[in-house]
C-alpha cells in the first residue's frame, strides 16, 4: 500500500497503516529474516509442522472457537505455509521497492496503528519492540497529519486481536477526507 501511495499520490485521500512494514527494518538485525527459513518452511510443511504451530497456539479469544478451528486449519494447509514462506522470500524485495520510492504524505491523513503487546519482557524481546516502535514512529511522520495508535492488547495481527481499532482508523480518515 506504502509503494501504492508513492507512485500514485492523487489516488489516495488517507491510509490506515496496521503494524506495517517500513523500508528500512531489514538493515536492523532484529529484524532479518535467515535465508534458510522458507525453504526450511516448505520442506517441512506436508509434514505437518503448521497444524503443530497451530495446535500449541492459544486460541484467540476474539474469535469465535468454530472461526478460530477454521483460521487454524487454512493456516496450517501445506499450501498456506508455501505462501507464508514465498512471502518471506520476497519481503526484501518488496522493501527495496518501498526504498527506492518512500511514501510522503503530505497533509493527507494517516494513522499508523501499532501492536503493543509483547510475547514476554527479556531484553531482547524490549529491544526488538522498541526498534519496531521506532520504525512506526518513522511511518507516522510521513505525514503532517500522522497519528500513531498503540494496540496495547494487541501482537502484529491487531485486525484480530483488536478489529475495533482498525475500524475505528478508517473511520477517522474517512471523516477527516470528508472535510
Amino acid at each position: 500500500m506504502q509503494t501504492y501511495a508513492s507512485r500514485y499520490p492523487d489516488e489516495v485521500a488517507g491510509m490506515v497503516l496496521v503494524d506495517s512494514s517500513h523500508e528500512n527494518q531489514l538493515s536492523r538485525p532484529e529484524f532479518r529474516i535467515p535465508s534458510f527459513i522458507p525453504l526450511l518452511t516448505k520442506t517441512l510443511s506436508p509434514f505437518g509442522v503448521g497444524r503443530l504451530i497451530n495446535f500449541a497456539s492459544a486460541p484467540n479469544p476474539n474469535l469465535s472457537p468454530e472461526i478460530d478451528s477454521e483460521r487454524n486449519a487454512i493456516y496450517s494447509h501445506t499450501g498456506n505455509m508455501h505462501t507464508i514462506a514465498d512471502e518471506m522470500s520476497m519481503i526484501p524485495d518488496s522493501l527495496d521497492q518501498l526504498r527506492a520510492s518512500p511514501m510522503k504524505f503530505g497533509d493527507k491523513p494517516l494513522i499508523v496503528i501499532s501492536r503493543g503487546e509483547k510475547v514476554d519482557s527479556s531484553e531482547e524481546t524490549t529491544r526488538t519492540e522498541d526498534a519496531w516502535r521506532d520504525l512506526q514512529t518513522h511511518l507516522v511522520s510521513r505525514s503532517t497529519k500522522g497519528k500513531q495508535i498503540i494496540a496495547e492488547k494487541s501482537g502484529h495481527y491487531i485486525h484480530f486481536d483488536q478489529p475495533e481499532l482498525v475500524i475505528d482508523a478508517i473511520h477517522q480518515v474517512v471523516e477527516a477526507t470528508r472535510r
